[in-house]
Formats: structure tokens, sequence, C-alpha cells
């Protein structure tokens, strides 16, 4: 008993010495005039939202409000229920996105932390046309359709 209540005191004393609280909630984005806070979503939360997303839309509802709810601080995430609930925002916001927030706040918070983000397609250049001869995938003179 002695040993642990030496361990609590110098974890005491430990988090005492540490100047300023680590905030994890590094992510923020705002809807109208209402500004969010979220940390980043571990991979595990992702692939958990991923993977119920097969299971039907009521499964996959579910899963973004959990993802919702270990992301966004407390005070978003009860802001955002109250603001569904109320109508202001409609549920096509958290997945699908709307003229507010094309990809939805979850594609938004998964594209925060994804190695390569994915971004809306802008101004890409054309292919070029097709034309010309044809490859067989071989060199002339060696079994190719096109030598001579």
């Amino acid at each position: 008993m002695k040993a642990f209540q030496m361990a609590a005191s110098r974890q005491a004393e430990a988090d005492e010495a540490t100047e300023e609280p680590i905030d994890l909630y590094t992510l923020e984005f705002t809807i109208g005039d209402y500004e969010f806070a979220a940390k980043p979503p571990t991979p595990s939360q992702v692939a958990l939202l991923i993977g119920t997303s097969n299971l039907g839309s009521s499964a996959a509802l579910g899963a973004a409000f959990r993802f919702l709810r270990g992301t966004l601080d407390r005070r978003s995430y009860n802001l955002l229920l109250t603001l569904l609930e109320s109508g202001e925002i409609e549920q096509d916001l958290l997945l699908g996105g709307n003229e507010q927030n094309e990809g939805g706040i979850v594609d938004w918070l998964i594209e925060q932390v994804a190695d390569r983000p994915t971004q809306a397609p802008t101004g890409s250049s054309t292919s070029s046309q097709p034309g010309g001869k044809k490859s067989t995938g071989r060199s002339p003179g060696k079994g190719s359709t096109l030598s001579s």
C-alpha cells in the first residue's frame, strides 16, 4: 500500500510540474457562426467507421455519431447535436456534405490526418488524343506483328 501511495504522489508531482496541459483538440472548423474543436482521429477510429459503413444506413449513421463523439470536444459534440435537433443543420452535413461543407464533417476530419488528403479536382490537364501505331509490347523484328 505504501508503494502505491508513493507512486501516486510522484505522479501527482510530475503532473504539477507540467507547465501547460497538452491540447488534443487541434482541429478547428466552423459551421455558420458556430466554432467546433476536434482532435485528430486515430487510425482505429477511422477503421471502425469504415468497417461499419457497409452494414446499412442506420449502422453507418450510428458509427458516424460514435466517431464524432470520440473526436469532437464535449462542447462541440453537444452543440452539433443541438443544431441537428433544432434543424439548423441537416444530417447530410455529417457524412455526405452540403453547400457549407462539400465532403461532410466526418470526411473532413479524416482528410486532415490522411497521408495524402484528397482535394477537389482543379483544372486538371486534358489527356492526349489517341492515335498512331498500336504497340504489341515487343520491339520490331522479334516476333512483333509490326515487323516488316
